[in-house]
């Protein structure tokens, strides 16, 4: 993963980005859940190819979304926010467009530590973790030893709006339609997924499964 990500700025320049497999499953594997985060994570940050080498149907529903989340890829590679003197930086920011982000924080140690998230922000600006589901929480962000966290980041704009979707990194399947100061969210796949919307100042969270749809405002 650190040879990826050394070379994201050649991504789409020279080559299209291959990071390792995608492994998220729980058994014959020496990853424990926050290495799986962390693959998942530095994967999602390198913009390039997504190869998953599970069974996806034999995971558990956790996992498999895991892995769904980053299909198809978003293809925009992060660039470091952190300035450090480690081999590779520990946090990173790729731009989706239209003042949507991503945000990843690495932790490369066989010790815990905590991320100051606020640091990693823009004003205005609204996270939404992707791997649990919720928009971050107050205070910094505690990660175990080589986990990674992935973040769902939105500028400044009208509300109401999505801020956050554990479906797909990129809101892919989630259909949007804002009308008259409301808006109009469908779950167009196959899979329940978390969403998390924006309206007034104040973040909720709701639950969609597969072909619901829900107003918002």
């Amino acid at each position: 993963m650190r040879l990826t990500l050394q070379r994201n700025w050649m991504h789409k320049r020279w080559w299209v980005n291959d990071p390792d497999c995608l492994i998220v499953r729980e058994t014959d594997t020496a990853l424990d859940e926050a290495e799986v985060r962390f693959l998942a994570t530095g994967i999602a940050l390198s913009g390039g190819m997504v190869i998953a080498s599970d069974d996806l149907p034999k995971l558990s529903d956790g996992r498999r979304d895991m892995a769904l989340a980053l299909f198809p890829p978003p293809g925009a590679a992060a660039e470091p926010v952190d300035a450090s003197d480690a081999p590779t930086p520990t946090s990173w920011r790729a731009a989706l467009g239209n003042a949507r982000f991503f945000v990843g924080v690495l932790n490369w140690d066989d010790t815990p530590r905590w991320v100051p998230w606020g640091e990693l922000l823009r004003p205005g600006e609204v996270a939404f973790d992707v791997w649990n589901g919720r928009k971050l929480p107050m205070g910094d962000i505690y990660l175990r030893p080589h986990e990674g966290t992935l973040w769902q980041v939105t500028g400044p704009g009208p509300t109401p709006r999505v801020v956050g979707d554990t479906g797909h990194l990129g809101y892919a399947g989630l259909f949007q339609r804002p009308v008259s100061g409301r808006i109009q969210v469908r779950n167009d796949s196959s899979r329940p997924r978390t969403i998390a919307v924006e309206a007034r100042g104040q973040v909720v969270e709701a639950q969609l499964a597969p072909g619901e749809m829900r107003w918002f405002d």
